[in-house]
């Protein structure tokens, strides 16, 4: 994904990543209290027209 961070105006520094979780937790599975913790929409998204 060399294209990404160019065409987003990103430092060279950075890398693009994006994890995808697959299949189904474990039925005694827990979250983390800091997974737990949402950022606003507005500090997370950019939006290039």
């Amino acid at each position: 994904m060399k294209f990404l961070g160019p065409l987003l105006g990103r430092p060279d520094h950075e890398k693009p990543v994006m994890i995808l979780p697959a299949g189904w937790p474990a039925e005694d599975a827990t979250v983390p209290a800091v997974a737990k913790r949402k950022k606003p929409l507005s500090e997370i998204l950019s939006v290039f027209r």
